[in-house]
């Protein structure tokens, strides 16, 4: 699949998480944690464990075993700052099929362009054996103080809303997600 705004490949560039990314990332996802455009996903764990409260990464923090997936976190940058952080889910019996793509934290001036950052995150990303995707799902905090907010900014970049998964309730915070479904 390509792209057909080709102006996406000259704003931004992508790669999978290094140790060199540590004190960059901390400092951006620290910035979105605490302002009042409060995004957060059900990545709770890498978030809080593996990212906030460590110094540096090892390969199990980039590429973590959870259930049945293998996960690669990706970091995309324009002109040389972060914009967005993203999570790709890999099914580990077929390490070629990305099954979900996980948005965690994103520049509130990237949302309209959300959706051709994620197919373009799969574009790129040959030599891992990325295709495209089913399905691009995110989360939002349900019972969040800035839920709608992020609703309206997803459903304006293509996402729609689908249920609350019970399954993935934690810390007493339901999750509300939002999904793109792949053709």
């Amino acid at each position: 699949m390509m792209l057909e705004n080709k102006s996406i490949n000259e704003l931004y560039s992508i790669k999978l998480i290094e140790e060199a990314d540590t004190k960059r990332l901390i400092k951006f996802m620290n910035k979105y944690m605490n302002s009042k455009h409060e995004f957060e996903m059900s990545k709770r764990i890498f978030l809080s464990d593996q990212i906030l409260n460590q110094e540096c990464y090892n390969d199990i923090n980039i590429r973590s075993s959870i259930y049945n997936f293998y996960e690669e976190y990706i970091v995309m940058e324009k002109e040389g700052k972060i914009a967005a952080l993203i999570a790709l889910d890999i099914n580990r019996n077929n390490l070629s099929k990305v099954l979900n793509l996980n948005l965690i934290i994103c520049e509130e001036g990237e949302m309209s362009r959300l959706r051709d950052m994620f197919i373009f995150a799969t574009e790129i990303l040959p030599e891992y054996s990325i295709v495209e995707p089913t399905k691009i799902r995110t989360y939002i905090r349900e019972n969040g103080i800035f839920t709608e907010y992020w609703k309206n900014k997803l459903m304006e970049a293509g996402f729609s809303h689908e249920v609350t998964r019970e399954n993935e309730v934690g810390n007493g915070v339901a999750l509300t997600t939002m999904i793109i479904k792949m053709k």
